[in-house]
């Protein structure tokens, strides 16, 4: 690990800590570990199962912690890259990301439409895991 990428680590290291303590609490489970993030994931129900079912979504990232509606995602190496992806974004950004992100959300929905494809972080996520 690169002195950098540590020091950007440890900026975001209460945001990560504070994420994975919320997540233990509600009922998630540590299921994967690299150099980059954290896999969390959801229990069948409580918060965070609510959240997913809410939204749709099949994994958010806040800091270094990826959480996952279900463990069983931790095959889809395709949705794993794209959400590593916002790790790095998370890593560039630090705690300007909880500005910069809905920003570029409220910016494309301006523009295109939409909140989230075309939201510059999510496009760049998707071409990091190689989408089209």
């Amino acid at each position: 690990m690169t002195a950098p990428l540590l020091r950007r680590q440890l900026l975001l290291g209460p945001v990560t800590g504070l994420v994975l303590l919320l997540a233990i609490v509600c009922g998630g489970r540590i299921v994967r570990s690299d150099n980059l993030a954290l896999c969390v994931a959801a229990p069948r129900c409580g918060p965070l199962a609510w959240w997913f079912r809410a939204t749709g979504f099949e994994g958010t990232t806040l800091g270094a912690v990826v959480l996952l509606s279900d463990a069983g995602l931790l095959r889809d190496e395709h949705l794993l890259e794209h959400e590593r992806e916002h790790v790095r974004q998370w890593l560039s950004w630090n705690l300007l990301f909880f500005v910069a992100y809905p920003a570029a959300a409220l910016w494309a929905r301006v523009q295109h439409g939409t909140w989230y494809a075309d939201n510059h972080f999510e496009r760049a996520a998707r071409a990091a895991a190689g989408a089209r």
